[in-house]
């Protein structure tokens, strides 16, 4: 996760709408980022403030895309390798397991105060799917927002299990 900028992101965005041709610029940018963050589980969660904010880029959106891709730059070495081992146990001799594993941000944006889900699924310890979703209801407690991002990541692996 890139982790420098989190503060950043999530402290209310007072700064300037971006001049047409520079929120053009953004939007391609973020399009790109949304193409590639299914193998980017690390970004996803920057991915998906960027995305929330491709109707109207501001100057600090911009410094965090920037951020992200300076980020990415750095460590283009990291990458999604395919392991047939589990992340809780080993399947040398058994058939593969689904595990997944889910979390959540409560309250994450001020402004709305809803939270966000995270969540990865793997197949015989490799990562088949990952994602971060803003949640679509506010929830009163952290308790009442890890459930509600448990049984969406138990959802999308129902999906795959299928």
């Amino acid at each position: 996760l890139v982790t420098a900028k989190l503060n950043e992101i999530e402290t209310p965005d007072n700064t300037e709408e971006l001049k047409p041709h520079d929120a053009s610029i953004y939007r391609s940018c973020v399009g790109i980022l949304l193409y590639l963050s299914p193998d980017l589980p690390q970004c996803q969660y920057v991915i998906r403030y960027l995305s929330t904010c491709a109707s109207k880029p501001t100057q600090k959106a911009m410094v965090v895309l920037k951020h992200l891709v300076g980020y990415m730059a750095g460590h283009s070495d990291q990458y999604v390798s395919l392991k047939w081992k589990g992340l809780l146990r080993d399947y040398e001799c058994e058939e593969p397991v689904l595990e997944i594993f889910s979390d959540a941000h409560w309250a994450a944006d001020r402004n709305t105060r809803r939270s966000v889900s995270g969540s990865a699924i793997f197949y015989g310890g490799c990562l088949v799917y990952s994602s971060s979703r803003t949640q679509k209801i506010v929830s009163l407690s952290s308790a009442e927002s890890e459930t509600y991002a448990a049984a969406s990541a138990f959802m999308d692996a129902m999906l795959i299990r299928t």
